[in-house]
């Protein structure tokens, strides 16, 4: 994580990054006329408003607001990449939501977001294939804290040892 940089992403691995970030963008779109979603709107509309990301529907909220806001729009349509391992699966795109909100917290650019959703897509991936926690009954998205938590140290530009107890916390 602390060692890779815009450069060491191949050229079709960034394209490819792209598309996934854009089904993602069509999911948030059709996700906003849901009344699932419009309730948790009147629920995050009911905590302190304000904050410097600007959102859809709600406006500006803070960094985890918006955050779960972005998730839960990209993720409620259930319309997603989708990667099969040997023994378990994942969706990579859970990881969207909250590196959006980071770089727009941050003021970032795209070539910082697709850094560090390649962090994110490689370590969810390898975790799957490598720790299948589903066959030990575990849903997928335990290995999310890791991958999200790693990219978004990236972002936050945490040095090696905040990282590793980053990832630490994230685990525990």
């Amino acid at each position: 994580v602390a060692s890779i940089s815009h450069h060491d992403i191949p050229g079709n691995t960034t394209e490819q990054l792209k598309r996934h970030l854009l089904d993602a963008i069509g999911s948030l779109i059709q996700a906003q006329g849901s009344s699932t979603v419009a309730k948790l709107a009147v629920q995050i509309k009911s905590l302190k408003p304000g904050g410097d990301c600007r959102t859809p529907l709600l406006g500006n909220l803070p960094v985890d607001r918006a955050a779960q806001w972005y998730t839960a729009l990209i993720r409620f349509p259930d319309f997603m990449d989708n990667f099969i391992g040997k023994e378990a699966t994942c969706h990579p795109s859970d990881n969207i939501g909250p590196l959006l909100a980071a770089c727009q917290h941050l003021e970032l650019e795209g070539g910082d977001f697709l850094l560090a959703m390649a962090i994110a897509y490689t370590i969810e991936c390898t975790l799957v294939e490598e720790f299948p926690v589903m066959v030990k009954g575990f849903d997928h998205t335990m290995l999310y804290a890791y991958s999200v938590t790693a990219a978004l140290s990236k972002l936050f530009e945490l040095s090696i040892a905040q990282t590793a107890h980053a990832l630490g916390m994230a685990g525990a």
